[in-house]
Parts: C-alpha cells; structure tokens; sequence
C-alpha cells in the first residue's frame, strides 16, 4: 500500500505512477485535486487524519480483495487517460493549434 501526500500544487506524479503498478492507495485529502483523476472508495482512499488513515490500513486488513479491486479500477484509469503518453499528445495538439 502507498500513502502519498497531495500538494497544494496538484496531484503528484507517484499517485499515477503507483496505480500504475496496481499498488493500494492512501491519500492525504488536502485540496482534493486527486478528486479530479480518481474516484474516493472507488479508486483510491483519503484520509484527512491519524483516526482515518488507521481505519484504512485496517480496511486493507479485513477486505484486501475489496482494495485490490480498487487499485486495478486505479489502474485501468490512469491507464486510460492519465500516462506520460497522454500529457505529451496534449501538449503537442496544444503546440499545433
């Protein structure tokens, strides 16, 4: 399981990167741009605090199956629109219009 802050400045590249390698994950909720990639409880897990983040972790404990169902839907949608692959085909369209 990965736990990845988000910054004030966006959602990193490790949170792609990880659901990319089908890896669990814990996000810190702060701005919540991860909102706008992936899914809460359907993708990925936030936590805003100590008590939330442990609820998770135990989550993980008692239904792994249920959260490895939610990094391979992770996965599959940074597969689908969030690669390195995509964000070059956007700035190159940017470049030619």
């Amino acid at each position: 399981m990965s736990t990845s802050p988000t910054g004030a400045t966006g959602c990193r590249p490790r949170v792609f990167e990880a659901a990319l390698a089908g890896t669990p994950q814990l996000c810190f909720a702060a701005g919540l741009e991860i909102l706008d990639y992936l899914e809460e409880g359907r993708e990925i897990l936030l936590f805003d605090d100590v008590h939330e983040i442990a609820e998770a972790i135990a989550r993980s404990h008692r239904e792994p199956a249920a959260v490895l169902a939610m990094a391979e839907r992770a996965r599959a949608r940074v597969l689908d629109g969030h690669t390195y692959r995509h964000r070059a085909e956007t700035i190159l369209a940017a470049m030619a219009a």
